[in-house]
């Protein structure tokens, strides 16, 4: 399988590309949140969050949105697993986890089902089900 869409189509070898950037930038949205509550004082940190917070719904916002299209058929690319689906499982997974800019503002994870639904698939997938036999999990994998 080529986790880069094929090499054939560049549209959708670019929107893979174009989503693992997104990937990287969700990151370190949540990232500057938590490294102001690891970092620095609580009532700092807390308007360090208040003003990412934005941003990081944002993300998550436009995984939902592009998640909710028939037409991406339950992936981020081409109907089917690509690297964008993998890079964005892992920030969206630990936004969710450490709930920067997300229970600070009273939402919930809850509040982006098609996204949660796309994790909890994602880890029923038979190759991550292998990385799993193999001992391989974070705390932050969102399952069924």
């Amino acid at each position: 399988m080529d986790l880069l869409g094929s090499a054939h189509d560049w549209q959708k070898r670019a929107d893979v590309e174009a989503w693992i950037s997104f990937s990287e930038g969700m990151m370190v949205h949540t990232l500057a949140v938590m490294y102001a509550r690891w970092f620095i004082d609580e009532a700092s940190a807390s308007k360090v969050e208040a003003n990412m917070a934005r941003n990081i719904r944002n993300n998550l916002n436009h995984l939902e949105q592009t998640l909710s299209k028939e037409s991406v058929g339950g992936y981020l690319v081409g109907a089917r697993l690509t690297a964008a689906d993998v890079m964005c499982a892992f920030s969206a997974e630990y936004t969710f986890y450490v709930g920067t800019g997300i229970s600070s503002e009273g939402k919930k994870s809850d509040d982006w089902s098609k996204t949660v639904a796309w994790l909890k698939g994602l880890a029923q997938l038979p190759s991550y089900q292998r990385v799993l036999e193999k001992g391989v999990m974070h705390r932050f994998t969102i399952r069924d």
